[in-house]
């Protein structure tokens, strides 16, 4: 129940941070894009998030200022406008896309029937908030051209940056379902008028309430890998989900029927977006930067991705933003200066392909199909040291895909042999023994892919330790596991991490250093 702006409600009091309002009732509708003209106009008068004023234009986008015409427009240097970009599904038949041989057809003119329904619905949304041109990546870059969609997919992070406003098609899972979605009756409000204690005519409202417990997750758009960038870098983006609108900038998270009103709401997105607010991002420690990278990873590496290849390219936006804070050399989803802590990442989840992935370096998280974490805590320390780092780009962007990439690290190595003692999930218990010697002790091995055979020609480079608890005797010892692939050369290839508990086995402990040997290595 709600009473209209200004009514005060019968009601003695509400719960903290309730404020229930109408809800459109459809997602294109006047009521809805009045709506979102509204949230504009408060992101840029009350917010610190970024300006909305005029941009300089991508490369090409839609001219849709024209109410009986879109066409394909290619801007000249330094022509600024405000636009807006749409962020979609594509779905399993492929949209109309923009390609070598039809790129000049388009320039001229675009029939309206073949659009599909989503590009037609954000066409219609953006003309309503008085906005000419849109940006949708099908059209904007040419799909059959390796050099143009390298060289745009690149900007895609300045391209979303400077954008007016994101729109969404969040519940749409391909491009032949519109971004229009009709509410059900049961959360259409109905007016009731009753006599006040006064004796005069009131009037509340009454509607089904809409529900939020799993936010945004389970919307189709938002299980895809490029999407998630697009939340990240836009400073204003609009969710027409099934049955409203849901807003967020960099300050705010909100809906139509106002029960979503926080700065932050988990469900909606997994960490504060206020962190990646520019002012907030220059202001922030190392420490903050390199804790809220990690949170980017984990949450990137559980959506999915068409194409592999695409893994390093479809994070490549976020990635730039934060090199030009950290001012340190990116390599393959880790930084230069942390990346003994950033090797320590393992995965939590299934592969959604069983053999590693041939777009990144066996060190990087990039390499495999599957949720990703970090082992890490405050006590740890770093035991190793890096002499050399280096990536190999497809293009001329470093931070898109690569062909290859070496670290070359100095550290403790021990040759091993680890056997399984359990067989239940992913992360599995094994017992370690130097040669064929007894085992001296047991950890637990998370393997990067599971087609890995972890009996012989094993290798574990001690990467870092953290502190025993209630600081008992040893530690928790991190190390890579490895294989050699050329013993001259010293060439070797990742294959998961290993954890090593020393807590009160002091005797094992010295078994095992005695066997590490300080060696510079290469791993690819």
């Amino acid at each position: 129940m709600f009473v209209a702006d200004g009514d005060r409600p019968p009601w003695k009091r509400k719960k903290q941070g309730e404020s229930v309002t109408e809800i459109s009732g459809d997602t294109i509708s006047e009521a809805a894009v009045s709506r979102i003209s509204s949230w504009i106009q408060t992101c840029q008068s009350d917010h610190l998030c970024k300006s909305i004023a005029q941009s300089p234009l991508p490369k090409r986008v839609l001219d849709i200022s024209d109410p009986s015409s879109v066409r394909l427009y290619c801007p000249g240097d330094n022509e600024f406008h405000k636009y807006a970009c749409l962020s979609h599904c594509w779905g399993p038949s492929r949209p109309l896309i923009t390609t070598t041989e039809n790129i000049r057809r388009l320039r001229d003119s675009i029939p309206w029937l073949n659009l599909p329904k989503t590009f037609q619905d954000a066409i219609h949304v953006a003309r309503k908030l008085g906005i000419s041109y849109l940006w949708i990546d099908s059209l904007c870059i040419i799909q059959d051209s390796k050099e143009d969609w390298q060289a745009e997919s690149s900007k895609m992070a300045s391209i979303y940056a400077n954008s007016t406003v994101t729109l969404a098609a969040s519940r749409a899972a391909s491009d032949s379902q519109g971004c229009a979605a009709m509410s059900p009756d049961i959360h259409r409000s109905q007016r009731l008028t009753y006599l006040s204690p006064d004796g005069f005519p009131q009037t509340i409202s009454i509607r089904g309430t809409l529900t939020h417990g799993q936010g945004l997750v389970p919307l189709p758009l938002l299980s895809r890998a490029w999407v998630f960038q697009e939340r990240l870098l836009s400073p204003r983006i609009v969710h027409f989900t099934h049955e409203e609108l849901v807003w967020e900038c960099m300050e705010q998270t909100t809906c139509e029927c106002g029960c979503i009103r926080s700065l932050w709401s988990p469900g909606f997105m997994p960490f504060n977006k206020d962190l990646l607010h520019e002012q907030r991002l220059y202001r922030a420690s190392k420490a903050e930067l390199r804790l809220t990278w990690h949170n980017i990873v984990r949450e990137y590496s559980r959506l999915r991705l068409s194409l592999t290849r695409d893994r390093l390219p479809a994070i490549s936006g976020a990635a730039k933003k934060f090199a030009a804070v950290m001012r340190c050399e990116y390599l393959a989803g880790l930084w230069r200066d942390n990346l003994i802590k950033d090797l320590l990442w393992r995965r939590t989840g299934p592969l959604e392909l069983s053999t590693r992935l041939t777009s990144a370096p066996t060190w990087s998280w990039a390499s495999i199909s599957a949720e990703v974490t970090y082992d890490m805590t405050v006590s740890t320390e770093v035991m190793a040291v890096v002499v050399d780092a280096s990536c190999e780009a497809l293009g001329p962007d470093l931070f898109g895909e690569l062909i290859s990439g070496k670290i070359v690290i100095s550290g403790l190595l021990a040759p091993v042999t680890l056997k399984w003692r359990d067989h239940h999930g992913i992360r599995e218990a094994v017992s370690i023994s130097i040669g064929k010697d007894e085992p001296v002790c047991s950890g637990s091995i998370v393997l990067d892919v599971d087609a890995v055979e972890v009996a012989t020609n094993i290798y574990c480079l001690k990467l870092a330790s953290q502190q025993g608890l209630m600081d008992t005797i040893g530690s928790l010892e991190i190390s890579l596991v490895l294989t050699c692939l050329d013993d001259q050369t010293q060439i070797y290839q990742r294959i998961g991490l290993l954890k090593v508990d020393f807590q009160g086995t002091a005797p094992d402990f010295d078994i095992y250093r005695d066997v590490l040997e300080t060696r510079t290595l290469s791993i690819i």
